[in-house]
């Protein structure tokens, strides 16, 4: 299934489902964050943010992921300590998942945005263990790698059943999807990853997420960034979708655990963390 072909079949889907806009408020802020690389003005971007209710409550919900805090964690309730907590680095990456977040709050069947949060927060804890990827970017990718399934689910509501054996099948799914819509989820996710100006790893990550073979590829970031997803897909899959491990799911956490250099103590931390 090569890229080219399966171009016109995902922006068919995409010219009928519409691609997720961008808040106003997250792109002032955006600007704002871009603009104040060497001397932030936490005033200003408090103040954007607590324009908007919705945004200023996703803020404050983001710094208080466990994942975010690390080792010393405190409550936080207010949108100036969130900021603070965050900082420049951090929100940049940050207010794009919390965007695409707010986006996804109207989506049916909402399993499916559910698990691209669920896969999200893994993610984040996984990158504590992590040198090629920050907390904040881990999470950034685990939201963004299966928007393409979304859209598939907003264009066909039947689109569920093809979703739930792909968490136990991956890659017989990914043919399935082909058949049907002469597309697949990765390609639509990287039509939207561009859209929403994501950088190149993460769109390398979104279009090769469902990658069988990770010692082929040569980046070690982006081999990196894939096993991140594909373990956290695992776990997700185990963990809040009762789904059995089948031979391909059991190989895949092997390869990923070994490719990550977790300790079954660091697993067996994320498992319990989604109780």
């Amino acid at each position: 299934m090569e890229i080219k072909e399966q171009l016109p079949g995902a922006l068919e889907i995409l010219a009928k489902t519409g691609i997720p806009q961008i808040p106003k408020a997250v792109l002032e802020l955006q600007r704002l964050l871009e603009q104040d690389e060497t001397i932030p003005n936490f005033i200003t971007i408090t103040n954007i943010v607590s324009e908007d209710i919705e945004l200023a409550g996703e803020v404050v919900h983001a710094a208080n992921l466990p994942a975010i805090q690390g080792n010393h964690p405190r409550e936080i309730v207010s949108i100036e300590s969130a900021v603070e907590v965050l900082g420049i680095r951090r929100l940049k990456n940050l207010v794009k998942a919390i965007a695409l977040k707010l986006s996804l709050e109207g989506i049916r069947p909402k399993s499916i945005p559910r698990h691209s949060l669920s896969t999200a927060e893994v993610c984040a804890q996984i990158a504590q263990n992590n040198t090629f990827f920050n907390t904040d970017e881990a999470y950034l990718i685990g939201l963004f790698h299966n928007l393409g399934a979304v859209m598939l689910a907003k264009f066909d509501n039947h689109y569920e059943s093809i979703f739930n054996k792909s968490l136990s099948a991956p890659s017989q799914a990914l043919q399935q999807e082909y058949n049907q819509y002469k597309t697949s989820h990765p390609i639509i996710g990287l039509l939207v990853a561009e859209k929403w100006q994501l950088s190149d790893l993460v769109k390398k990550i979104i279009l090769l997420h469902h990658q069988s073979n990770l010692k082929s590829i040569r980046s070690e970031q982006l081999k990196q960034g894939i096993a991140m997803i594909q373990l956290a897909n695992t776990i997700i899959a185990e963990r809040l979708f009762n789904v059995y491990i089948t031979p391909e799911l059991h190989r895949m956490s092997e390869e990923c655990v070994t490719i990550l250099d977790l300790t079954p103590e660091m697993i067996s931390k994320i498992w319990h963390s989604l109780d």
